[in-house]
């Protein structure tokens, strides 16, 4: 699942946050509980809309972002919220 957050460590985020919001994505297993979680993103915000898992057992996720390069952002912004399409795998 995934999600927006401006949140450091703290209850069950185990990363600290880049900017002012980041991507958050986070694994369970069929009880709920968390296998694996990592947070994306860049000096500014981003804000996040979906993910799909692909068939290397990656992901894609798709939502916005206002960051230049910085963190985990590899291109500056083009304008105020530029789309910003990550592939990612665990």
């Amino acid at each position: 699942m995934g999600g927006r957050s401006n949140s450091n460590i703290s209850g069950n985020k185990t990363e600290i946050n880049l900017g002012a919001y980041d991507y958050w994505i986070v694994k369970t297993d069929s009880i709920g509980s968390i296998q694996w979680q990592n947070t994306i993103g860049g000096g500014l915000s981003e804000a996040f809309n979906s993910i799909q898992q692909t068939k290397d057992g990656g992901y894609i996720l798709g939502g916005y972002s206002l960051s230049n390069v910085s963190g985990d952002k590899a291109e500056n912004s083009n304008s105020n919220w530029d789309y910003w399409i990550v592939k990612w795998i665990h």
